[in-house]
């Protein structure tokens, strides 16, 4: 019996562990196409966490920014020596318009009350 004939037969017997081994390897298959979409899906997420924390840093840098401006502000406004009582063209103003009348009503009725248990 030639070397042929020999793999032929031993093809034929071995079909059962041929079907096994084919059937492992779909299953392989599957578990790296499902492995691959998770890995995407991973590197996806952590490019839009890499992204927000970007966007994060950079609004962090412009409060501190603000805060640093404001505390100038203060520091100028207490080095003055005016103590606070600025006239009306050094006058920096922090509210809108509305908030400002709106601070001013809840004030005026703030005194009223304390005018009221006092008197």
């Amino acid at each position: 019996m030639s070397d042929e004939n020999l793999f032929y037969e031993a093809g034929e017997e071995e079909t059962g562990s041929e079907e096994s081994l084919e059937k492992a390897l779909y299953e392989l298959w599957d578990r790296m196409k499902k492995a691959v979409s998770v890995i995407q899906t991973l590197q996806q997420d952590n490019a839009d966490l890499k992204k927000q924390a970007a966007e994060l840093e950079s609004r962090i840098a412009e409060l501190e920014e603000s805060v640093e401006n404001k505390e100038r502000v203060i520091d100028n406004l207490q080095s003055d020596g005016n103590g606070g009582n600025l006239d009306g063209a050094e006058r920096v103003s922090y509210f809108s318009d509305e908030e400002r009348v709106e601070l001013e009503r809840k004030i005026d009725q703030l005194i009223e009350r304390i005018n009221t248990h006092l008197g």
